[in-house]
């Protein structure tokens, strides 16, 4: 067992009071140097469950979009020959989609991922992710995966 004689017990009380929350007298003390660090916000690309790169595909009618580097390059037969049409996009995830958005060709371009399984139904490839395409007024089904590099 432990004696404290008279002059540790005060130290120690002391020690302790330093030490405390504050209190009545708390707003007369000085505030201590502690340097503050500011917390970044958190990416939300960097949380949701697509890469930033990827490729999605549908049939009938056929389509594709590359997105890479913030632009998407959105392809069908008929301006495959020009190598697509390329516009800037912006991403917004949920809390399990993500929405990409452009302007293409004077239309608003709308793809929709969310996480599942997907076929394309005339492949026998398989895809992590659904997706749903609106082009103006149409909105047709596809999937989409990984970016080919």
């Amino acid at each position: 067992m432990v004696k404290w004689n008279g002059l540790a017990l005060v130290a120690a009380a002391a020690l302790l009071a330093s030490c405390g929350s504050g209190g009545a007298d708390a707003g007369d003390a000085t505030p201590s140097a502690t340097p503050s660090v500011a917390t970044p916000e958190p990416d939300s690309a960097a949380l949701s469950f697509l890469p930033a790169e990827f490729r999605a595909t549908g049939t009938e009618p056929f389509w594709s979009a590359d997105i890479r580097k913030g632009e998407v390059t959105y392809t069908t037969p008929d301006n495959l020959s020009a190598g697509g049409s390329k516009a800037e996009v912006t991403r917004a995830d949920g809390a399990e989609s993500a929405l990409f958005t452009a302007m293409i060709d004077g239309q608003v371009l709308q793809i929709l991922v969310t996480p599942g399984a997907c076929s394309d139904g005339m492949s026998d490839n398989s895809y992590p992710w659904t997706v749903e395409r609106t082009l103006g007024e149409e909105t047709v089904q596809g999937c989409a995966g990984p970016s080919e590099k």
